[in-house]
C-alpha cells in the first residue's frame, strides 16, 4: 500500500496572509516616510522664509536710521522757520520805533514884514518857540530775508532798515515885543512865518548832532533785549542797511504860508 503525504491545512493562506502584512508595512512606511518630508520641506521653508525676513530687517536698517534723521531734521528746520516767523511777527506790528526825541527852544524869532506904501505898514514881532525832532525806524519794512537764524551756534540776526526822521513839531509859540503899527494886522500869519522859520532850523541841528547815529545805539539796544527775550539765545546781534532815506517826513517840511515870500536883500517877508 502506497501512502500519500499529507500537506499542511492552511499553508497557502498564511503565505498570503504575511504578504498582505508585507505589503501594507511598506505602504504605511512610505506614507510615513511622505509625510516625514514634507514636514521637512515645511520647516525648511519657514526657516527660509525667516531667513529672508531676517536679511531684509537688516538691510532696511540703514534706510530706517536715514529716515528717522531726515525726519529729525525737518522737524528742526520747521520749528526754525516757526521761530522765525514769530520773530517777524513780534517785532512789526511795533510800527514806527520811535528811539531818540531832540526837544529845541528858539527864544528869539524875529518876523519883519514890509506891507504898503513904503513900508509904512510894516511890522516885527519877536516869538518864542520850542520844537521837538523824533528819529527811530519803520519795522514795517522789515521782512523774512531781514532775519537769519544759525542752529548751530543759535544766533540770530536781525538786519533792520536805516535810521530816519520820523517827526517835528512845534510844541510851543509865544508872541512878545509887536512893533508899533497904524495898520491892522494879522498876527497869527506871523507865528506861521515863525513856524514855517524854526522847522527846518531844528530838524538841521538835529541831524548835525548825530540824531540817526543816537537812533541807531538806542534801537539795537531796545530790539536786541527784546529778541534776547523772545528767542532765549544771547547771541542777538542788530544790523542797519546802508543809505538814507530818500526824503523827510511831511512834518519836517513845512513850507510858506500861501502868498508869502522871503526878499534876502531887505531880510524880511513880502506879502505877494
Amino acid at each position: 500500500m502506497t501512502n500519500q503525504a499529507q500537506q499542511p491545512s492552511g499553508g497557502p493562506n498564511c503565505l498570503t496572509v504575511m504578504a498582505v502584512l508585507i505589503l501594507v508595512t511598506l505602504v504605511v512606511m512610505l506614507v510615513l516616510g511622505v509625510l516625514a518630508w514634507n514636514a521637512a520641506g515645511a520647516k525648511f521653508s519657514d526657516i527660509q522664509r525667516g531667513l529672508e525676513d531676517f536679511g531684509k530687517s537688516i538691510t532696511e536698517i540703514p534706510q530706517n536710521i536715514a529716515k528717522s534723521v531726515e525726519e529729525a531734521l525737518k522737524s528742526e528746520t520747521r520749528a526754525s522757520v516757526e521761530m522765525e516767523r514769530l520773530v517777524l511777527t513780534s517785532v512789526q506790528p511795533m510800527g514806527q520805533l520811535v528811539t531818540v526825541s531832540n526837544q529845541y527852544a528858539e527864544p528869539n524869532i524875529s518876523v519883519s514884514v514890509q506891507d504898503g506904501f513904503l513900508g509904512l505898514c510894516g511890522s516885527t514881532v519877536n516869538h518864542v518857540v520850542e520844537g521837538t525832532v523824533e528819529a527811530g525806524l519803520d519795522l514795517y519794512q522789515v521782512e523774512a530775508i531781514d532775519i537769519v537764524h544759525d542752529e548751530a551756534t543759535d544766533s540770530w540776526v536781525l538786519q533792520l532798515p536805516p535810521t530816519e526822521l520820523t517827526s517835528c513839531r512845534i510844541d510851543y509859540i509865544r508872541q512878545y515885543e509887536r512893533s508899533f503899527t497904524l495898520c491892522r494886522k494879522d498876527w497869527d500869519e506871523y507865528r506861521l512865518l515863525a513856524e514855517s522859520v524854526v522847522l527846518p532850523k531844528i530838524r538841521d541841528e538835529a541831524l548835525a548832532e548825530g540824531i540817526l547815529s543816537k537812533a541807531e545805539e538806542e534801537a539795537r539796544f531796545t530790539l536786541g533785549s527784546f529778541l534776547r527775550a523772545l528767542t532765549g539765545s544771547s547771541n542777538v546781534r542788530i544790523e542797519f542797511r546802508n543809505g538814507l532815506a530818500a526824503e523827510y517826513p511831511a512834518s519836517c517840511t513845512r513850507e510858506l504860508p500861501e502868498g508869502w515870500i522871503f526878499d534876502e536883500e531887505s531880510d524880511s517877508w513880502l506879502k505877494e
